[in-house]
């Protein structure tokens, strides 16, 4: 690590330390329970920030034409909702590690696991204590595997957030879920609901 990536991490510490302050107990425990929460949060506070600086330069010429649309925000209620939602257990269904993944999906080795992993052909993350934890939904009901999330790796931060998107109905899919889609075989639509999410198209 780098003087200045140390310095920038060692005050981001610091900002963490003090918002931790403020925090209700149960919301501490249940982000510990859940680093990879914590994780995507950090990822997606960055983008606000960096979409928040994109309007406020964007705000002058749209100011002109009249169509200024603000960059929406949450109550400290609501994101601790929001935090809620997404450490239920029920928000990313049944985990599974790389020995039982491996196992329901008919495989000797997790070592096979372990490199669909690395090649983004499974969505998983690490966990605070069980090492990778992968999401059993990935498997159908003969025990293989949803074809083309490879094709969806690079457009999320992390495997966490990706999963989350997958399980929620969204609206470019007529209220079906990403993952249903797949299951369809519905990848041009998918990937297009996915780039426009990013781009920050949610209708």
């Amino acid at each position: 690590m780098t003087q200045q990536n140390s310095g920038a991490a060692e005050r981001l510490t610091e900002l963490l330390q003090v918002a931790v302050q403020k925090l209700p107990v149960k919301t501490m425990q249940r982000l510990v329970n859940n680093p990879e929460a914590v994780a995507s949060a950090l990822a997606a506070a960055a983008t606000v920030i960096d979409a928040d600086a994109s309007m406020s330069n964007m705000e002058p010429i749209m100011e002109r034409v009249g169509n200024v649309t603000p960059l929406k925000k949450i109550s400290a209620e609501a994101a601790d909702v929001e935090l809620r939602q997404r450490t239920e257990p029920d928000h990313v269904g049944e985990l599974l590690t790389s020995e039982a993944f491996a196992e329901r999906a008919g495989i000797k080795s997790r070592q096979t696991i372990h490199l669909w992993f690395k090649k983004g052909a499974i969505i998983g993350w690490e966990g605070a204590k069980r090492g990778l934890q992968i999401p059993a939904e990935q498997l159908d009901t003969r025990g293989k595997l949803i074809p083309h999330l490879e094709a969806l790796q690079g457009l999320f931060t992390d495997g966490y957030t990706l999963w989350v998107w997958l399980r929620a109905p969204v609206a470019a899919l007529e209220g079906a879920t990403p993952l249903d889609a797949l299951r369809n075989h519905e990848v041009d639509r998918v990937l297009a609901a996915a780039r426009a999410e990013q781009q920050g198209d949610f209708g």
